[in-house]
């Protein structure tokens, strides 16, 4: 009964999957149509998560008033509804398509290949700023190494094959989130370098994070690509993704540390933190901000003395 019923549910999205693919073979002036009426949609015909978004922003900009809390709040829709048909456009969208619309700065390059002729490998962190689904294509178009990245199984299948196809036209290889730690050391010992690039801003559960100042608000951080760092002597780089103009960014990539042994516990993911906020504060409307971001409070144990 239960394969009965898994069965049946994908059988009833393989419709929306065929309309999804055959939005990707659109030109991007047309898919910024269907995004300007998906922002409509969300916004103020069945709102996404308005109320979450909304309430965010006041936390993190106190200071801001109503209507400049509501111009970023929309800004975001806008930019959201972008992210998602600009994800879908990844199915069939032409390398030469995709490379004029997602660059590597030259000092990232310079850093990336340095890695690379040294053998040496990397985790790279980056946040949901920008356009996070396009950062395989960002690197792999213009970096020889193997870039590497964490994913999620989704519960529906066919919507899992079609997003896991889709990000692999622009990785070296996907891994399931609970393989990765195995992964990651099974190719350190093998003397395969990689750059591992994590999104560090997930919201982990309390008791397992690390608790620091983010944004004004007392916030969890994943405890994850610190300790990989640590446990397996890997340097730990930073990955921003700035939007130039619509449909068009430039990545560029920091050092946090190269010697993640001789960092106090938690000061690699306080670094990543900060710089993550000084995207943020630079421009507010790009970072996931649909989320519920501070519904958790520090564990009495975890308290600041």
């Amino acid at each position: 009964m239960k394969k009965l019923r898994k069965f049946l549910i994908n059988l009833m999205c393989l419709p929306p999957v065929i309309m999804v693919v055959l939005i990707s073979l659109l030109p991007f002036w047309a898919l910024y149509l269907l995004s300007d009426l998906l922002y409509l949609l969300i916004w103020n015909v069945y709102p996404y998560r308005k109320k979450e978004t909304i309430d965010n922003l006041k936390k993190a900009f106190p200071e801001n008033s109503q209507e400049e809390t509501m111009r970023i709040a929309r800004a975001f829709y806008k930019h959201l509804a972008d992210i998602i048909l600009e994800a879908v456009a990844l199915l069939t969208v032409s390398r030469r398509s995709i490379s004029r619309r997602i660059q590597l700065d030259a000092e990232s390059k310079a850093l990336l290949e340095r890695y690379y002729l040294e053998n040496k490998s990397a985790i790279m962190a980056l946040g949901h700023f920008g356009n996070w689904e396009w950062m395989g294509a960002g690197v792999n178009l213009a970096h020889p190494g193997q870039l590497v990245a964490a994913y999620k199984r989704l519960h529906i299948r066919v919507f899992n094959e079609l997003l896991y196809r889709a990000r692999m036209r622009f990785y070296s290889l996907l891994i399931p989130s609970e393989q990765l730690f195995r992964k990651m050391a099974a190719m350190k010992t093998s003397g395969k370098p990689a750059v591992f690039a994590l999104l560090a801003d997930q919201w982990p559960p309390p008791g397992t994070a690390y608790w620091m100042d983010f944004l004004g608000r007392d916030t969890p951080f994943f405890a994850g690509p610190e300790k990989l760092s640590k446990k397996l002597g890997l340097p730990v780089l930073f990955c921003s993704i700035r939007l130039q103009k619509r449909g068009f960014y430039i990545m560029s990539i920091h050092t946090i540390t190269e010697t993640p042994e001789a960092e106090p516990e938690q000061e690699i993911t306080r670094k990543y933190a900060r710089l993550l906020e000084a995207e943020i504060k630079a421009s507010p409307k790009n970072w996931l901000w649909s989320h519920r971001r501070w519904k958790w409070q520090r564990p009495p144990a975890e308290q600041a003395g």
